[in-house]
């Protein structure tokens, strides 16, 4: 058998500790736990604090995580082993470290490889119980760590539990070198939100698309000639329709793309490959909808998913997908002899009060994974000219971190909206400096979002005249006539966090030349 952890007895160990914790309670408490149960995500996000509700989750969703990470993974291992025997993985929002078994199971069962060794990193700010490292068959020869990040100099690991901390300590030493793969397992919208200031009921205050911007300069900064990143970003559920313009951007990585091509590196979205062991059958390639499609406003491409094309009505089950000689996607309460099942549906029902609804349904499930290298240009002076770009950015990007949209106003014009943003870059002791390198006014806000077809302009005798689009109405850009009754751009509150998006990763500003008059 393959030296991995054992998922099925992992689950029953879980199951358990949770058996035995209700069996402790009267009456009333197990009533009150039930209802915690049935409301776990009532709020939209569960409460990973209280350990028995914790064993719930798990034991809801661990095999249907287990088996769509070790997918993505499966993409990855199976180009990285062609050529390396050490992997190394840096997971944020890992909660119990389910992707660690993701990336083992892939190598050593998908891929059949038992010579590789793995190193993972799992970044989370709650402090799950459960975690997958504490199990007892864990593989000797693996380096897990959960919130401490290795010190290059052989010294203590550094303490880091979230995004911001992660990005904060790569930028500040430059030893530490990238991993060979970034895993975002179901958290890229929740990690974005962990960097931004005053968390909790103040961060719609802020930019949360900033954290991505941040990371892609991180990588665009580090990744040398020749080398090869890898990005990996699972779903919930696949994008459904109004999702494509209020949530889309920080959900799904199409944003993160789009900042990392801005800086010049080469992005290309991986295709499942072919799956050589017995009994497992491939994902494969589903393209986005053609409804879906309609609420796109910047981005041409990546819009297609790993996953499994089921039929409307068709359950495809984890374990008709593949499973290991542990059982690991078994229901349950299947069982065999040599791995009996953990409950029975009676039991199960005692214990929390409702049937399973675990994700056995592959067809919710899907992923992203891109490949990333940096660009290659012998020319030096065209080499210099993107470098000399990218250190605009990263200057506009750091000084917009504390950016505040007003909270007060759900509306703001375009030209109130240029008027704050320089007067933060003031209030930062960087307008004159940011302004020297690039050009941000109403002009190149407004050509951006032309370019975006969010807005339209005619120009007749010099005389610029803005109109609506359809789609700049769904991203909350909208034409008004001002006080003078002069033609003018506004923006909503989503609207102006898409124009800080767009600055902060290069877009919706231009790089001085030598030629661009010094003004803002």
């Amino acid at each position: 058998m393959a030296n991995i952890v054992n998922l099925k007895e992992y689950l029953r160990r879980v199951f358990k500790d949770l058996k035995e914790y209700t069996d402790g309670l009267s009456p009333e408490e197990l009533e009150e736990f039930h209802e915690k149960c049935r409301n776990l995500f009532k709020n939209g996000e569960g409460d990973y604090s209280d350990r028995y509700l914790l064993a719930y989750y798990v034991m809801e969703y661990a095999r249907a995580y287990g088996f769509e990470f070790s997918r993505a993974y499966t993409d990855i291992l199976a180009r990285i082993l062609k050529s390396k025997k050490e992997v190394s993985s840096v997971s944020f929002g890992c909660g119990t470290g389910i992707d660690y078994w993701g990336m083992s199971h892939a190598a050593r069962v998908i891929l059949r490889n038992d010579k590789v060794s793995l190193s993972y990193t799992g970044i989370d700010p709650a402090n799950w119980a459960y975690k997958i490292s504490d199990s007892p068959d864990m593989p000797a020869g693996d380096q897990v760590d959960i919130n401490s990040i290795h010190d290059p100099a052989g010294g203590d690991g550094c303490r880091c539990s979230d995004f911001g901390e992660y990005l904060s300590l790569m930028e500040s030493d430059r030893s530490r070198k990238l991993p060979d793969i970034y895993f975002f397992p179901h958290s890229l919208k929740e990690v974005c939100l962990h960097t931004v200031p005053d968390g909790g009921a103040e961060q719609y205050r802020y930019n949360a698309y900033q954290s991505m911007a941040r990371f892609s300069g991180l990588i665009g900064s580090r990744l040398e000639k020749g080398e090869t990143l890898y990005i990996a970003v699972t779903y919930r559920r696949k994008p459904q329709g109004l999702e494509h313009y209020h949530a889309y951007d920080t959900r799904y990585a199409t944003y993160l793309v789009d900042c990392l091509t801005r800086r010049e590196l080469k992005v290309s979205q991986l295709k499942p490959g072919h799956i050589t062991r017995p009994g497992y059958q491939d994902m494969e390639i589903i393209n986005d909808t053609e409804e879906n499609k309609k609420y796109y406003f910047r981005y041409e491409q990546n819009h297609f998913y790993t996953g499994k094309r089921c039929a409307d009505g068709e359950k495809l089950e984890l374990w008709q997908m593949g499973n290991d000689d542990f059982g690991s996607f078994d229901k349950l309460f299947y069982g065999e002899d040599n791995s009996p099942a953990i409950t029975d549906v009676q039991t199960w029902i005692d214990v929390v009060g409702r049937n399973l609804h675990s994700m056995d349904n592959v067809a919710n499930m899907c992923y992203q994974v891109f490949k990333i290298r940096a660009n290659e240009h012998d020319d030096a002076a065209i080499q210099n000219a993107y470098l000399y770009g990218n250190e605009s950015v990263d200057m506009v990007e750091k000084a917009l971190r504390t950016f505040e949209f007003p909270i007060e106003k759900d509306r703001l014009s375009l030209r109130a909206m240029v008027y704050n943003l320089h007067k933060h870059l003031e209030s930062q002791d960087m307008h004159e400096q940011i302004t020297d390198k690039v050009i941000i006014n109403m002009e190149s806000i407004a050509n951006g979002l032309i370019d975006d077809g969010l807005l339209q302009a005619d120009i007749d005798d010099d005389c610029v005249t803005y109109n609506e689009t359809v789609l700049g109405n769904q991203m909350g850009v909208y034409v008004y006539k001002d006080r003078n009754g002069r033609n003018a751009v506004g923006l909503d509150s989503f609207a102006q966090q898409s124009v800080v998006a767009n600055l902060v990763s290069g877009g919706y500003l231009k790089v001085r030349s030598d030629g661009d008059e010094r003004r803002s």
